[in-house]
């Protein structure tokens, strides 16, 4: 408890430094008035006894500032008078202020706003379990249903599911919708890991002949054609002119294998049809088993390929027996945007070495012109590390706020950024400016505030501190600091090729 009390004691001597300042003022003049009113009790003249009390007492300046060091809070207290000074200067010199803000915060907002879409494409994970672990088979929208079924009985290293693409007709009561569908295997979600927010998904059967007619929905879709209705599971729609039951609604966020797909229906895959044996329009991937080491998913997937050339016949052009291969989901899925996307971030974060090099460069001069300043400080007794904090302050200060306007540039500019990128098949819906973006952005920031301050501190710690107040110590920094600005310019120049 008692520490409980310390610690709400430090923290409003930092939060509310004036309450606690008249407080400690009041209690000084309580003590010495106690003092001198028992000094008068013992036979002293008033005007004599109020002098003892406060001579017994002694210098009320020294005491109070002995008060402020016990408290533990000077840290927090030079660090709001270095802010407080930070804020003054930029606005005593507006135009510069602007100039450092608006140069960093284009760089940072450029960063986080290709950052976040990086993210969400390439690295945020997918909605299945264990995301590694699934391959797509060669051959896209070619495979059989024949086929699947044959490679399905024999696979050792997979579990396999199937799937296609289909436009279905939904009737609701203001007309006809046409969606895009995934045609599916009844495994599929099972090989994917993904289970409905409600309902089920396919069970063994339902994509075979004699099934009822049954459909799993996505969360966007349930809640934009049937309200949400938490009574959905069971009910009958009508789908491609048939009556239709809904077993499952999937749970938000989920796609597969675009967020273009608002329904999923079972395959049809009926030996006895035409389809089923003739032209191939399915995509087969797999799970690989637990425990399957990578070289056995190699030697079973050169295994099936042998095992199509036993059972089937293929014309040179189309031979799955060549060329047999298994690719991750992810690179399925995206295709070729990653090195796009790498080479857009990677032009970014150029973009912000260069305004980083600017604000130094920028601070840089502003020191220079501060050096009597400096002097002046140094020469009241302030130490190297005092005036290099001074110096950090101001630079993750404008950093800061440079972090704030960018965050706010990429905002207002994200959508405008995701429209011109090429993410086809609804890909874009997946990508979002969150708050992980906006804490990437305030901590991108801090670390560039503290980089641009590293020349002009390391100029100043190896200037002629003692000597600032001279001639000869202006003119010392002068030149180190000419030197450090057109190291800054060359390498500015030389990102920018």
């Amino acid at each position: 408890m008692r520490r409980l009390r310390d610690l709400w004691f430090r923290l409003m001597a930092v939060v509310r430094p004036g309450t606690m300042e008249r407080d400690m003022s009041e209690e000084f003049a309580f003590h010495v008035e106690m003092e001198a009113r028992k000094l008068e009790a013992a036979g002293m003249a008033p005007a004599e006894a109020a002098r003892t009390a406060r001579i017994r007492f002694g210098n009320r300046t020294m005491n109070q500032q002995a008060a402020r060091e016990s408290w533990g809070t000077d840290l927090f207290r030079d660090l709001a008078a270095d802010l407080h000074h930070t804020l003054r200067q930029f606005r005593r010199r507006p135009a510069f202020s602007a100039l450092g803000i608006g140069t960093l915060a284009l760089g940072l907002g450029a960063t986080i706003a290709l950052g976040s879409v990086v993210r969400s494409v390439l690295l945020r994970p997918l909605p299945v379990t264990d995301e590694a672990a699934l391959r797509v088979f060669w051959s896209d929208y070619d495979w059989r249903g024949v086929e699947f079924d044959y490679l399905a009985e024999r696979s050792r290293a997979f579990r396999l599911g199937a799937y296609s693409s289909d436009l279905s007709s939904l009737r609701s009561e203001t007309g006809n919708t046409v969606i895009q569908a995934g045609v599916v295997s009844a495994g599929l979600f099972d090989v994917l890991g993904s289970r409905p927010a409600m309902g089920r998904t396919f069970v063994a059967g339902e994509d075979r002949p004699g099934a009822e007619a049954t459909v799993v929905v996505s969360d966007g879709l349930w809640r934009r054609e049937f309200a949400g209705d938490p009574g959905i599971i069971g009910r009958r729609i009508v789908l491609d002119g048939k009556p239709t039951t809904v077993i499952g609604v999937m749970p938000p966020g989920f796609f597969f294998p675009t967020p273009e797909y608002r329904i999923w229906r079972p395959l049809d895959l009926d030996p006895a049809s035409d389809q089923y044996q003739g032209n191939g329009w399915l995509v087969v991937l797999g799970r690989v088993r637990l425990g399957t080491s990578e070289s056995l998913v190699a030697d079973d997937v050169r295994a099936m390929a042998i095992a199509l050339g036993e059972r089937f016949r293929y014309p040179a052009a189309w031979d799955k027996t060549k060329n047999a291969h298994v690719r991750p989901l992810r690179a399925y899925l995206i295709g070729d945007l990653g090195p796009g996307l790498l080479l857009l971030l990677g032009a970014g974060v150029l973009i912000l070495v260069m305004a980083a090099a600017n604000v130094a460069a920028l601070i840089l001069a502003r020191t220079t012109d501060r050096t009597q300043e400096i002097a002046l400080r140094a020469a009241l007794g302030a130490g190297r590390l005092r005036l290099a904090r001074q110096i950090v302050t101001d630079s993750v200060t404008l950093a800061l706020t440079a972090g704030v306007v960018g965050a706010a540039m990429a905002r207002l500019g994200f959508a405008a950024l995701v429209a011109s990128l090429p993410l086809t098949n609804g890909m874009a819906e997946t990508v979002s400016l969150d708050w992980t973006a906006y804490g990437l952005a305030f901590g991108l920031a801090a670390v560039v505030g503290l980089a641009v301050s590293f020349v002009p501190v390391r100029s100043l710690l190896r200037g002629d501190l003692q000597g600032l107040g001279s001639e000869r110590g202006v003119r010392g920094i002068g030149r180190h600091t000419s030197r450090v600005h057109g190291w800054l310019v060359a390498a500015e120049a030389a990102v920018a090729v």
